[in-house]
């Protein structure tokens, strides 16, 4: 995994690269709808918030998968 030193720095006995990667992706959120906003796609902003949210929740599902076959095969 590649956060092996962040796993030794602070003693953790796991490492904590599976979070990380989980807590990055919510960043994509608010690009996400930042350019949603200036192209001017969607007109309605709750529909806009919630796509931005179901596409996190899309690539944080894709990542679940690829991380599944991986372990699987590993």
């Amino acid at each position: 995994m590649p956060f092996d030193w962040f796993t030794n720095l602070f003693g953790y006995e796991r490492n904590m690269y599976d979070r990380i990667a989980h807590y990055i992706i919510g960043f994509y959120a608010y690009p996400l709808i930042e350019y949603l906003d200036r192209k001017g796609l969607v007109k309605q902003s709750r529909v806009m918030y919630c796509f931005g949210i179901f596409a996190i929740f899309t690539l944080a599902s894709v990542y679940e998968i690829i991380e599944r076959r991986y372990a699987a095969s590993a």
